[in-house]
């Protein structure tokens, strides 16, 4: 089925701690899709494991073959859930401060998969400098074996001007 932009519809997501996101669905299955991930909390969960340094939260919330690619200070990392895991609990190689992210959008993909894309203004300390963003992020998650896990995570520093 290919959509138009009149069909798309859209509900506001409140969510602990953040600013509500918005989600966007043509059809019920995909409402159904968005409104079980709002359901489980993964957001708000996430939002506090980052701010807790949470090891243990994100073993659960993160897919084991998940992939992250980020850009930090012009340099680009691909990293695995290891990767990943290693840079907080006692290591915390990274420090989030203020977890905050604006124009967030979530887009239901089948009954399983979730979409996020939005903008990141987190004031975060990474390898030991400090970045506040603005960052543009986006962020697959899949309900694997009956709970939202991330699957991709792709972060990248931004200048705010779209074109």
């Amino acid at each position: 089925m290919t959509e138009t932009i009149s069909q798309v519809r859209t509900k506001v997501y409140p969510v602990d701690g953040m600013d509500s996101v918005t989600g966007e669905y043509v059809t019920e299955e995909e409402l159904a899709v968005l409104d079980d991930f709002h359901q489980a909390r993964y957001l708000a969960n996430y939002h506090e494991a980052l701010l807790n340094n949470d090891r243990d939260a994100f073993d659960l919330m993160v897919h084991d073959r998940t992939v992250y690619v980020a850009e930090r200070f012009g340099q680009g990392e691909i990293h695995s859930k290891t990767d990943f895991m290693a840079r907080f609990g006692e290591r915390k190689a990274v420090k989030v401060n203020k977890h905050t992210a604006e124009n967030t959008t979530l887009r239901a993909f089948g009954g399983n998969m979730v979409l996020k894309v939005g903008i990141s203004n987190s004031d975060i300390v990474y390898k030991g400098r400090e970045s506040k963003g603005p960052r543009i992020f986006a962020i697959a998650y899949m309900k694997i074996d009956g709970r939202w896990q991330c699957v991709c995570h792709t972060i990248m520093d931004f200048n705010g001007e779209f074109i």
